[in-house]
């Protein structure tokens, strides 16, 4: 399972970085190899089906939408299996964290997210909805704020609100919404750098 987990990181971390070129490889890869288990199980074909809509994809909306399909899929098949990943602990910071803790925060959030995903876990899920939707962005640090990057930090905060009702066959897709957004909120950052 170690190769599947570095496969969906990598084509996870391209489309936060908006690299969709980069998830052609990984994706590639996913929909040629089976995941342990029954050959041709349902779960192994949903698998493949969201490999090849990321690799499919023309744009990283596409290739959010479908790496949110890939971690239900995943999740699917860890709950068929009896198979639960172990979930990481919540990073310690400061009370009033330097720009680069909240990042972290941030992507431990938006981790964890994805382990509510794929795990699944509903408590999970949650958890890291609730991390981040009060997890600072970097927002309050001056009045200079590109409009861009305010609008990526409210659309993470909404998505975020909404993903805490969000039931299992809802969270594939805020996920997806989720990737799209960062990867518009970073592209913003590196524009104002």
């Amino acid at each position: 399972m170690g190769a599947f987990f570095e496969q969906t990181t990598a084509i996870k971390q391209a489309v936060i970085d908006g690299e969709l070129a980069a998830t052609r490889s990984p994706a590639r890869w996913l929909a040629q190899h089976a995941p342990p288990g029954p050959h041709g199980s349902p779960h192994a074909v949903a698998l493949h089906d969201a490999a090849k809509a990321v690799g499919a994809a023309s744009t990283l909306p596409a290739a959010a939408r479908a790496v949110g399909s890939l971690g239900q899929a995943c999740g699917d098949c860890h709950t068929a299996r009896g198979v639960h990943p172990r979930p990481e602990g919540a990073p310690t910071f400061t009370d009033e964290p330097a720009p680069i803790e909240q990042m972290h925060l941030h992507q431990w959030a938006a981790d964890r997210l994805w382990e509510g995903l794929v795990r699944p876990s509903t408590e999970v899920w949650r958890d890291a909805c609730d991390a981040l939707a009060g997890a600072p962005l970097g927002e309050d640090r001056d009045d200079e704020t590109p409009r861009a990057l305010a609008d990526a930090i409210a659309g993470v905060r909404a998505i975020a609100e909404r993903g805490a009702e969000a039931g299992p066959d809802e969270r594939a897709a805020i996920y997806g919404e989720l990737l799209t957004t960062c990867a518009g909120c970073h592209a913003a950052r590196r524009a104002r750098e």
